[in-house]
Formats: structure tokens, sequence, C-alpha cells
């Protein structure tokens, strides 16, 4: 699913737990990350927003440990609900989030478009919405 639909008005879990005929109140811990009890845990990369294929073959950022933070706000008031849900490279935007660089470490789990799940350092998580880690289409 896209990060955020806004025909029906569901993000990408609300989406999954749809299909699969789960209710919200009813899902299971997998959304969300042991280390944070509350609001979004993971994003799905806003880069996909209106794109049908996701590129299988490429190591391109899907979905990470993400987190919401308002302009000025980076790193000290970080917010898992708000638009974490779907996330951009910039630290501090207003309307999503951004990858979760701080939470496991100085790094954040991340699932790739190719299937395969790795932890980056901050470092390697890049700002630069043109860098290939973020799919530009």
């Amino acid at each position: 699913p896209w990060p955020y639909a806004a025909d029906t008005k569901l993000t990408w879990m609300l989406e999954i737990l749809k299909s699969q005929n789960v209710q919200f109140k009813n899902r299971d811990n997998s959304f969300y990350c042991p280390s944070i009890k509350t609001g979004s845990c993971y994003g799905m990369n806003n880069g996909f927003m209106l794109n049908t294929s996701i590129p299988k073959k490429n190591k391109i950022l899907l979905l990470s440990d993400s987190v919401h933070y308002m302009p000025g706000d980076y790193p000290q008031k970080p917010s898992y609900g708000g638009a974490a849900y779907k996330i951009q490279s910039r630290f501090e935007h207003p309307g999503t989030g951004t990858a979760d660089r701080k939470r496991h470490m100085g790094g954040a789990n991340v699932l790739f478009s190719d299937g395969s799940v790795d932890w980056l350092p901050s470092n390697l998580i890049s700002t630069n919405p043109t860098d290939p880690l973020w799919f530009s289409p």
C-alpha cells in the first residue's frame, strides 16, 4: 500500500490490517518497536506515494524506524505520532516524519525494497532527497 491513501484516509499499516480482515483494536504488536510504547514506530518511504511498483532489486529504503519532529525540535522533542507513518529524508518538515536516526545506538532499523533488513548508522541515512536510498522517481 501507499504510505497514506487520501481517498480512504488510511495509513499503510491500516491498509495491511484491512486486507487481513483485522480490526485496528485487535492488531498485534508487529507494528510497534519494543523501545517505543505509543504512536507510529515505523514509517514508509513517502517516495512511493504515487508509485504502484517498488523496485525490488535496489537498496531503497522502504520502511524504517520513524519519528516526527516539528521545525526546531530535532532531536530534543521526538513525536512518534503525527505523520511518522510516512517518512522523507529531511530531519524537520511539516506533514511527514523521517527515519529515527537516534533510536537504536545512533542508527535505525531499515527494511529495503529488495526485502533485506539491516541497521544503518545515522551517517548512512542521507538527508538528501535525491540520494538513491530514498528513491526519487
